[in-house]
Formats: C-alpha cells, sequence, structure tokens
C-alpha cells in the first residue's frame, strides 16, 4: 500500500513540476489571421478608413507586434492553408 501511493505522490510532482517547466518556456504568441481585409480596415495604422473602429485589435496592437511594411500577395484560400498547416 506504502509502495502504491509513493507512485502516486510521485507522479503528482512530477506533473506538477512538468507543466511549470512548460509554461516558463512556452512563448506567448496570439496570431490573428483574417481573409480579405486590408490594413486599412483596422484603426491601428495611420491610414485607416474613418469608419474603421477595431479597439480591441488596438489594444493589442499597442502592446504587441504590428507590421507597418509588409506584403503578401497571396489569395486568401492558400495563405489559409499555409497558415493552418505550416507548409508552402
Amino acid at each position: 500500500m506504502d509502495l502504491i501511493r509513493l507512485t502516486l505522490l510521485l507522479t503528482v510532482l512530477a506533473s506538477v513540476f512538468t507543466a511549470a517547466a512548460a509554461e516558463e518556456s512556452a512563448p506567448n504568441i496570439l496570431y490573428i489571421f483574417t481573409d480579405d481585409q486590408s490594413y486599412r480596415t483596422v484603426s491601428c495604422y495611420p491610414r485607416a478608413y474613418n469608419f474603421a473602429n477595431t479597439p480591441n485589435i488596438d489594444q493589442l496592437a499597442k502592446r504587441g507586434v504590428r507590421f507597418d511594411q509588409a506584403y503578401i500577395g497571396a489569395k486568401c484560400v492558400p495563405s489559409r492553408a499555409t497558415a493552418l498547416t505550416g507548409r508552402l
């Protein structure tokens, strides 16, 4: 009976330490991918349309990385497939 309790205790401790190590090493990345959306439809960009109102994305842009010199010539379906699979 004591061996079972010891095994259970060691299993629980190992999972706690593994979870803590994973949290420390895991990056905090939020990747937002939208189809057919221009930079002018997100209000955090200087040349955004007057009607663009995206306060939540604007808050994320203030604390994160915002690309303002990017270009992509791909259509939405291949871009989506690349983003979901990680393959070209």
